[in-house]
């Protein structure tokens, strides 16, 4: 029972706090400089479950000289988020993905982009796993420990309980 309940918990990964992995593709493709290009960003974890309900912000800034813009991601479907941004000239950018899900901590992801009227691939990334607080160790214990120690025992219990039913040999 216990298991049930946390493999259907499981199935939706809320936030991170290990490895994601990323994919960011522009709409349209090939992007123009002057007009809107929709940056849209998957990420789902080692095991392919989405990423859901992440922060996410992408700095986008022209390697040549030029000023830095910002935007934020909106989830619009599990684990799929889209920002729009205008890029005004042609040419690389420096792109910095940061994960600001938690609090405590960010991740982030350095990333090129060339807008030269050229098609640009899918480019994929990893969010690294970020150092958490010390007073989340104690919350990563009872998960790491004290949740399957429990699992544990309630399984136990019912295999030594279940099997003791009187289906023995009737003495009538």
């Amino acid at each position: 029972m216990a298991s049930l309940l946390l493999a259907s918990v499981a199935s939706v990964a809320l936030a991170h706090a290990t490895i994601v992995l990323g994919t960011l593709s522009l709409e349209p493709n090939p992007p123009q400089p002057g007009s809107q290009i929709r940056f849209r960003l998957e990420m789902i974890d080692p095991t392919q479950v989405p990423i859901e309900d992440a922060v996410v912000r992408i700095d986008v800034t022209p390697t040549a000289r030029g000023a830095a813009v910002t935007a934020t991601f909106d989830e619009t479907a599990p684990g799929i988020y889209e920002a729009t941004l205008v890029l005004p000239q042609g040419g690389e950018y420096a792109l910095l993905m940061r994960d600001q899900t938690f609090r405590q901590e960010e991740a982030q992801a350095k990333l090129l982009l060339n807008l030269d009227n050229a098609a640009v691939d899918p480019i994929p990334f990893v969010f690294p796993p970020t150092v958490t607080a010390s007073n989340n160790l104690a919350t990563w214990l009872v998960w790491l420990i004290g949740l399957p120690l429990v699992a544990g025992v309630v399984v136990t219990v019912l295999v030594l309980t279940g099997g003791r039913r009187g289906d023995g040999p009737s003495d009538a």
